[in-house]
C-alpha cells in the first residue's frame, strides 16, 4: 500500500504562485500533475488561489505606484535634455502628455462614478 503525501493548500498555492508551469508546481510540492489538478478542483481551493493572486497583484500595483514619481522625473529629465537627440526628447514628452491625459480622464471618471454612487444611495452633498 502506497502512502500519499499530504500537502497543504497553502503550499500548493505558494508553488503555483512561484512557478511558471503546473509541472514545476507539482514537482515543487512532490505531487504528480494529476494530483495537483485534482487538488485544484477541491471546494475552496480556487478561492484561496484567487485570493493569493489578488494579493500579489495588489502588491505589484503598490510597488509600481510608488515608482511613478521616479519614472515621471526620468521622462521629464529626458524631455528637457539638450544633449539627447530630438526624437528621444519628443518621445519622452509625448509619453508624459499621454500619461497625464489618461490620468486626468481616469480621475474625472472616478469622480463622476463616486457622484453617481452617492446619488444612487440617496446621499447628495450638493447645497
Amino acid at each position: 500500500m502506497t502512502k500519499r503525501k499530504t500537502v497543504s493548500d497553502e503550499a500548493i498555492v505558494a508553488a503555483l504562485m512561484t512557478t511558471s508551469t503546473l509541472d514545476a508546481a507539482a514537482q515543487q510540492c512532490g505531487l504528480s500533475v494529476r494530483q495537483l489538478y485534482e487538488r485544484r478542483q477541491a471546494p475552496g481551493f480556487e478561492k484561496k488561489l484567487r485570493k493569493a493572486q489578488s494579493e500579489a497583484l495588489s502588491d505589484t500595483a503598490r510597488f509600481l505606484q510608488h515608482a511613478t514619481g521616479s519614472a515621471a522625473a526620468t521622462l521629464l529629465e529626458i524631455a528637457e535634455s539638450k544633449v539627447r537627440p530630438a526624437q528621444v526628447r519628443i518621445s519622452a514628452a509625448r509619453t508624459i502628455l499621454e500619461q497625464a491625459t489618461k490620468y486626468s480622464e481616469i480621475t474625472d471618471i472616478q469622480a463622476r462614478l463616486e457622484a453617481l454612487e452617492r446619488y444612487a444611495e440617496g446621499v447628495d452633498d450638493e447645497p
